[in-house]
């Protein structure tokens, strides 16, 4: 008897930094609408990593990834038997104008001190979080 597979979607996050303010937009579509999250998306199965980062960056944001270094990854088991592998970039230089879209309707650069208030999903206030521990052996 063979089981069906559960399949683990791949997912890119951009961190782009501005002088110490990070770029978070405010989700217009399910799942998490009216959360802030880092921009990205789901990795397409015809693309690479980093292709599939600036293909997100760009639809979300308007903005063109010149150079990103993978920096962190995190499993996030989701609900209804989704899950993902969230992987994310420090995007150290890019190109463009914010643009808004309906999928991210809100773009702006919080500082530091901003972000602990805001409603972040799941992913996003991971990688965000100043308090995570490092893992352990």
């Amino acid at each position: 008897m063979r089981r069906s597979r559960e399949l683990v979607l791949p997912v890119v996050q951009g961190l782009i930094d501005d002088g110490g303010r990070i770029l978070l937009g405010q989700r217009g579509e399910p799942p998490y609408r009216g959360c802030w999250d880092l921009p990205g998306g789901v990795v397409e199965a015809h693309e690479d990593l980093a292709s599939a980062l600036r293909r997100e960056v760009k639809e979300e944001t308007g903005l063109n990834v010149c150079h990103a270094v993978m920096k962190d990854a995190f499993h996030y088991p989701g609900n209804e038997g989704s899950r993902a592998i969230f992987i994310l970039y420090t995007v150290t230089s890019y190109t463009g104008t914010l643009t808004v879209s309906p999928e991210v309707p809100h773009l702006r650069f919080f500082s530091q001190q901003e972000i602990p208030v805001l409603t972040l999903t799941p992913w996003s206030q991971h990688f965000l979080s100043p308090s995570r521990d490092p893992p352990s052996c």
